[in-house]
């Protein structure tokens, strides 16, 4: 029997095209996710992997349970394609007006990954799957004794049976919280990952988002109305917006002309962190470091206490 578990919220980049799609994060993610067998990667030793340091047992540093497969872990090409186009379908037949394409993220899918192969059919928390200098992520679970990842993806957007668009109290958040996700508007960026977990013959799928989904009016995932109608004129593609662009740092995109405003101290055109030109916010000595770990804006604004800067 397939089961599935809430959602939990709290809430320059390269493009390696792969298979008539693309991918976004740093090159090493992109090596060690297509890289099924690599494990010798430690937030202690590899560059890319030392800002999760500053998170408590952040997913990317944890090690895999010995209850995981390590020989068929992980996601393929194929699979990448199917789980993109999946939500891309879905999201495109919502009617919204403001419903961007998704697309795959290397460092998203890594760490949705390390999770998988965790075992654990809970979610690892807000704090333990952000990424530092980027943006915070939601997450969708599903696991049983078998499954695909089309499957998967229609299990979360069945529950759309449950929601009421603006409905309020009318919703269960325990039953439409996958489906929200799944279509959340301003979700741009998606990575999953596979583990096959032998004790309990459990296969496990784990997707994360960024930004994440389910914040403020939860159940108002996208604004209804004409397709791409808030979206820049030429690019609208099969109802969906595709800005080509992600946002960091708490940035707002602006899909009419598909350009981020960004907080103070991030630089255009996608909000990133300059270390050379960010300079941490007043109150940050006076809170102390400790908050770098506790607090989710602290890295964001107090980059250099927190150790962020430099991030490699």
């Amino acid at each position: 029997m397939l089961r599935q578990l809430v959602i939990i919220y709290f809430a320059v980049i390269s493009e390696i095209p792969v298979n008539g799609r693309s991918i976004d994060g740093d090159d090493d993610f992109v090596e060690e996710l297509h890289t099924r067998h690599k494990r010798s990667a430690s937030c202690n030793t590899t560059p890319s992997l030392k800002k999760y340091k500053i998170y408590v047992e952040h997913t990317a540093c944890i090690a895999p349970s010995s209850e995981a497969n390590l020989t068929t872990a992980g996601v393929s090409d194929a699979e990448i394609i199917e789980i993109v186009n999946s939500h891309n379908t879905y999201r495109s037949g919502t009617q919204a007006t403001d419903m961007m394409k998704m697309s795959w993220d290397a460092e998203v899918a890594y760490i949705a990954q390390k999770w998988a192969e965790n075992c654990e059919t809970v979610h690892d928390g807000g704090m333990k799957r952000r990424i530092p200098g980027r943006f915070r992520m939601g997450q969708n679970l599903f696991w049983g004794s078998h499954g695909t990842w089309s499957e998967a993806v229609k299990y979360w957007y069945d529950e759309i049976k449950d929601f009421t668009y603006d409905g309020g109290d009318a919703n269960d958040f325990l039953k439409v919280g996958h489906y929200t996700q799944v279509v959340w508007a301003k979700s741009i960026k998606i990575g999953c990952g596979y583990a096959y977990c032998k004790s309990n013959n459990r296969h496990l799928f784990v997707c994360n988002y960024g930004p994440p989904g389910n914040g403020n009016e939860r159940y108002k995932p996208y604004k209804q109305g004409t397709p791409c109608q808030d979206c820049q004129q030429g690019r609208c593609v099969n109802n969906l917006c595709d800005c080509d662009k992600i946002c960091l740092n708490g940035g707002t995109l602006d899909i009419s002309t598909c350009t981020c405003n960004c907080k103070t101290g991030y630089t255009a055109p996608d909000c990133s962190l300059n270390c050379t030109q960010k300079a941490d916010s007043g109150g940050c000595i006076s809170w102390g470091a400790s908050k770098c770990k506790t607090h989710g804006n602290f890295p964001m604004d107090c980059p250099h206490m927190c150790n962020i800067c430099p991030s490699k």
